[in-house]
């Protein structure tokens, strides 16, 4: 309903924190909170349809298709790369 921005901050070092962060804010002039997400690298951020969740592409350990639920975090792999990259 474009009530709710998505984006994933740049890191501006490397390792300047051990995670992806998933940020939310309301739009306009809305409070600004975190999704914790356990990924090394998140992008390509996209939401749903449903408007309660979102997609990306993410890396842990193996590159992934991921599904947020906006609410809670929970984070469902759809689809996941056949081996691991380092």
């Amino acid at each position: 309903d474009g009530s709710t921005l998505a984006y994933v901050p740049i890191r501006r070092q490397p390792g300047s924190w051990p995670f992806a962060r998933l940020m939310l804010r309301g739009y306009p002039n809305g409070a600004e909170r975190e999704v914790e997400v356990s990924l090394e690298v998140l992008e390509m951020v996209r939401w749903c349809p449903d408007g309660r969740s979102l997609v990306g592409v993410g890396f842990a350990g193996r590159n992934r298709l991921v599904r947020i639920d906006a609410a809670s975090g929970a984070m469902q792999t759809l689809l996941e790369s056949p081996g691991a990259h380092s």
